[in-house]
């Protein structure tokens, strides 16, 4: 971390302009989009898995989900901005193979009771909303 310039994007996420924020929220996005497209090296692999989504165990839905790699702990503080663009994105250590919601399940989970910080998410990876409430029921977060 001390190699690269910025500092955390916890040091001034709340304070923020709407249109700074969004310019992150589009970067991050971005980069989300190519490290997603690392074609995964198990060539044999099944490319999706499928996990039981339902709000509360009475409804039981099947959906298919790619595997993708991900960071798997973007928090506030591992996004690094410098002049309101990312500069780094450190702490690689819990990236690995994940079905393509966990990036935003485990980023908003990290934080769960901070709003903005999942409005945020939900314009990085829009679409997961029924996933991330489950999530939710499963960490006791409402």
């Amino acid at each position: 971390m001390s190699g690269l310039s910025g500092e955390p994007l916890s040091n001034i996420f709340t304070d923020l302009s709407p249109d700074a924020l969004a310019d992150i929220q589009a970067a991050l996005a971005s980069m989300l989009a190519e490290l997603r497209e690392i074609p995964h090296p198990l060539s044999d692999m099944e490319p999706h898995i499928s996990v039981i989504a339902s709000k509360a165990a009475s409804i039981h839905e099947t959906k298919p989900y790619r595997v993708v790699f991900t960071h798997a702990d973007l928090n506030l503080r591992n996004i690094l901005v410098k002049n309101g663009k990312i500069s780094g994105i450190v702490d690689w250590t819990c990236a690995g193979w994940f079905p393509e919601y966990w990036e935003l399940t485990k980023a908003i989970h990290v934080h769960p009771r901070l709003k903005k910080w999942a409005k945020f998410w939900m314009g990085v990876l829009p679409g997961y909303e029924e996933e991330l409430e489950v999530e939710r029921l499963l960490w006791g977060v409402v």
